[in-house]
Parts: C-alpha cells; sequence; structure tokens
C-alpha cells in the first residue's frame, strides 16, 4: 500500500488496515532483511537463539545486511 500510494505514511497504512501504527512499523522494518537471512529461514537452517521474539525486539536493526548478520547470530 506504501509502495502503490493507497498511504502516505505508516500511521496512515495503520488506520487504513486497522491496527496499531507500532505494531505495523515494526513488522514494515522486516521488509527489509537480508535475501541471505530470510532463505536461511526458510531452509529452517536458522540460528537456534534466532526466534521470532529476538527478530521483533531488533525489528529496528541496521540496515546494512553484513551488519544484520552479525546481530542476529549468522
Amino acid at each position: 500500500m506504501l509502495c502503490e500510494r493507497r498511504a502516505s505514511s505508516v500511521r496512515e497504512l495503520a488506520a487504513q488496515i486497522g491496527k496499531d501504527e507500532r505494531c505495523v512499523a515494526r513488522v514494515l522494518n522486516l521488509a527489509f532483511l537480508a535475501p541471505k537471512i530470510i532463505e536461511t529461514v526458510v531452509d529452517g537452517r536458522q540460528p537456534v537463539e534466532f526466534t521470532p521474539y529476538q527478530l521483533l525486539k531488533r525489528a529496528r536493526g541496521p540496515l546494512e545486511w553484513s551488519e544484520q548478520a552479525k546481530v542476529f547470530g549468522f
């Protein structure tokens, strides 16, 4: 919706889908995960410590993919 310009902000998007703005912002940050991290999780080879809680807790982590790998233990 943001990319298609149906919503001009996270706040507007949250209102449109009836969700909390903080929740939408947290989940939206997951769109910037490194492709290698996503592939590893899909293959079921992620570190044991890499849990949904850890991921959401650090969702505002680094944007640089190599730094994400360090932060998340890959």
